[in-house]
């Protein structure tokens, strides 16, 4: 399945006039010393980063394509996402030269999720039959098989415990996540493995848009409803902890029924994540993930935002954004 993508963004040189208008943003003064010019940006080393001083005119293309395969189990048809390659670059008209970039590709799948866990059930198997006496590392002490003390028993059944879940997690395709796992290990877990792209496929199929903010927000004027943002990153434990603990709650899926909803990933490494970390940043000055948002898509006024891991509550936070949104429509 490839789907292709293209946009534009523009950035101006701050360092020179707009439209006849010094900014201010970067001074020019001598050198006491040499007479030398100097140039100084005012917001070089703060959280907003240096004023950009070079223009751009970007014309932003990507191609992602999904690999699938297909499986018949009792003559029911399956269709099982392989892995997807995303390509992407872009070109400059305002640059004197190299205006095209490199072009960028990265490749994500689901078998590398669940190879991340198989290999920490074997590192924690053959910890098991170390501490058991099997078999010894380098100039380790000789025991007997099952003659171990206490260290060793309690070190065993740690590992166990350990590996308990992860195990479970294992044998919970598509998304490799066990539903009545401690939140300490699922943390852990999922620190470790990226969301498949399973799990995108799967918010689509409810009603999510992903990476698509402009679809979300020209649907959401369409019907007449609030647009729920979801600032996310691949690999933010606390999204994958809300995603699969708290948005599946009843009293959270009956407050998302009345909104259009959005994800958009912050951290990969293409421009369209740049531009949704800038976005983020920008407008709330937080660059943290998960990071909520609940917005009026007429005017993109925000009406509720909050961010982190909320356990209990999450649902009122929504119901809080509704409000805001019926009363401003109501005035």
């Amino acid at each position: 399945v490839a789907s292709p993508s293209i946009g534009f963004s523009w950035t101006p040189d701050f360092s020179k006039p707009i439209f006849g208008h010094e900014l201010g943003y970067i001074e020019t003064y001598n050198d006491p010393t040499n007479g030398n010019a100097i140039k100084h940006d005012r917001f070089s080393g703060t959280m907003a980063g240096s004023t950009p001083s070079n223009e751009q005119k970007n014309i932003n293309f990507s191609l992602n394509n999904i690999f699938q395969a297909k499986t018949i189990t009792n003559e029911e048809e399956k269709k099982i996402d392989l892995f997807s390659w995303r390509m992407s670059s872009s070109y400059n008209f305002a640059a004197e030269k190299y205006k095209l970039a490199n072009l960028r590709s990265s490749i994500r799948s689901k078998l590398f999720g669940k190879l991340n866990l198989a290999l920490f059930i074997l590192i924690g198997l053959l910890q098991i039959g170390y501490l058991f006496g099997f078999f010894t590392i380098g100039s380790a002490e000789k025991i007997r098989p099952f003659q171990i003390g206490k260290g060793r028993l309690i070190g065993i059944l740690l590992t166990g415990m350990v590996l308990f879940p992860i195990g479970m997690s294992l044998a919970s395709p598509p998304t490799y996540h066990y539903a009545k796992m401690p939140r300490v290990m699922e943390e852990f877990i999922e620190a470790m493995v990226p969301p498949p792209p399973t799990e995108d496929a799967i918010a689509i199929r409810e009603g999510w848009f992903v990476d698509q903010y402009d679809d979300a927000l020209a649907k959401a004027k369409l019907e007449g409803k609030p647009l729920f943002i979801d600032f996310t990153g691949v690999y933010c434990a606390n999204c994958r902890v809300m995603e699969r603990r708290i948005f599946p709650m009843a009293s959270v899926k009956e407050e998302f029924d009345k909104m259009i909803l959005v994800r958009l990933y912050v951290d990969k490494k293409d421009s369209l994540s740049e531009a949704y970390a800038q976005l983020q940043f920008e407008r709330y000055q937080q660059a943290t993930q998960p990071y909520y948002v609940v917005l009026d898509p007429e005017d993109e006024y925000t009406l509720v935002d909050t961010g982190g891991y909320i356990p209990n509550g999450f649902s009122d936070f929504l119901i809080e954004g509704l409000s805001a949104f019926d009363a401003r429509r109501s005035n």
